[in-house]
């Protein structure tokens, strides 16, 4: 559901006044209420505006970063389709790969420069495929741990609000490289 916040974000951000009423219009008219941070809809909203691609763009412009979106939607939609219980097929796995080069491609569009890779866009685009390759099932996949990383390695930004770009830098380096020794070296017995 989070890259669904890089689009809806990308969307509101490029577009004028009148269009960005339109397009929450239409998220009304899917029933499904539109809230400043995609992450408050719920799984069966993104379902209905998956199913629904076509009502979600009406009465948009059709060029730029709109089109774009709308086809990063549709391939998601595909992805989306193929999830659940079940195993995949190796035809099943390749419509998955394609929608995800597809969606690699479309984010290197002149149009998408302003969008930024969120973690969760990172790993669908480069970790998804090898993870459902590896488990046969889109139903297992989840991006918690990586939350988890993420929520880990963060934990003290709020204490470095206040330092310049490279002061953060170079605390950061530091926090990683002690971390590294704490945790991920192996103490060497004599």
């Amino acid at each position: 559901m989070r890259v669904f916040a890089i689009i809806r974000l990308a969307l509101i951000n490029n577009l004028n006044v009148a269009d960005r009423l339109k397009l929450e219009n239409n998220f009304f008219d899917l029933s499904t209420p539109a809230a400043v941070y995609w992450q408050k809809f719920s799984g069966k909203s993104i379902q209905i505006v998956l199913k629904n691609i076509q009502a979600l763009f009406t009465n948009l412009p059709h060029d730029g970063i709109i089109v774009v979106m709308k086809q990063i939607v549709e391939h998601l939609a595909i992805i989306s389709h193929l999830s659940g219980v079940k195993t995949l097929t190796n035809e099943e796995m390749g419509l998955i790969q394609q929608a995800i080069a597809a969606i690699k491609d479309l984010t290197k569009k002149d149009v998408c420069k302003e969008i930024s890779v969120t973690p969760y866009l990172h790993m669908l685009l480069e970790h998804f495929m090898p993870q459902i390759e590896r488990l046969g099932s889109v139903s297992f996949f989840s991006d918690q741990c990586s939350e988890n990383i993420h929520g880990y390695m963060d934990k003290d930004k709020d204490r470095i609000v206040g330092l310049s770009h490279r002061d953060e830098l170079v605390f950061f380096a530091l926090q990683h490289t002690f971390r590294q020794k704490l945790f991920d070296e192996r103490q060497e017995t004599n």
